[in-house]
C-alpha cells in the first residue's frame, strides 16, 4: 500500500513540477518578448535626430533658394558648405539620411508621418518666432 501511495505522491509531484515548468517557461518567454526595445536597426537615424536634421535642412534649402536669386555663385557655395556642416553636426551621411527615409517609408510609415508632422511644427514655430523678432 505504501508503494502505491508513494507512487501517487510522485505523480502528483510530477504534475506540479510540469505545471511549474510550463508556467516558468511562459513567464520567461513573455519577459523576453515584452522587453523588446523599440529601437530601429543599426545605421538608421532615430526619429528625433531625423526631425531636427530635416527641419534644419529645409531651412537651409529655403535660404539657399532665396540667396540664389540674388547671388547664384554664393548660393551654390553656401549650400555645399551648409549641408556639409549639417551632416557633420548630426554625425550622419547623405546615404544614412536616404536609407533612413526609405526605411521609415517602407517599414514604419506611421513614424514617418509623425516625423513630418513634427518637422512642420518646428518650421511653424521658427516662422512665428522670426516674424515676432522683426
Amino acid at each position: 500500500m505504501r508503494v502505491i501511495r508513494d507512487f501517487f505522491v510522485y505523480l502528483q509531484f510530477m504534475k506540479q513540477s510540469r505545471i511549474i515548468l510550463i508556467l516558468l517557461s511562459i513567464c520567461i518567454l513573455s519577459y523576453f518578448t515584452s522587453c523588446r526595445q523599440d529601437t530601429v536597426q543599426e545605421g538608421i537615424i532615430d526619429t528625433a535626430t531625423l526631425v531636427a536634421f530635416t527641419s534644419e535642412a529645409l531651412l537651409l534649402e529655403a535660404y539657399t533658394e532665396e540667396l540664389s536669386s540674388r547671388q547664384p555663385d554664393s548660393a551654390e557655395y553656401f549650400a555645399k558648405t551648409g549641408y556639409d556642416s549639417l551632416y557633420s553636426k548630426y554625425g550622419i551621411t547623405p546615404e544614412d539620411y536616404d536609407s533612413s527615409m526609405r526605411y521609415y517609408y517602407i517599414n514604419e510609415p506611421d513614424n514617418l508621418k509623425e516625423v513630418y508632422g513634427r518637422v512642420t511644427e518646428r518650421l511653424r514655430m521658427f516662422n512665428d518666432n522670426s516674424h515676432t523678432k522683426l
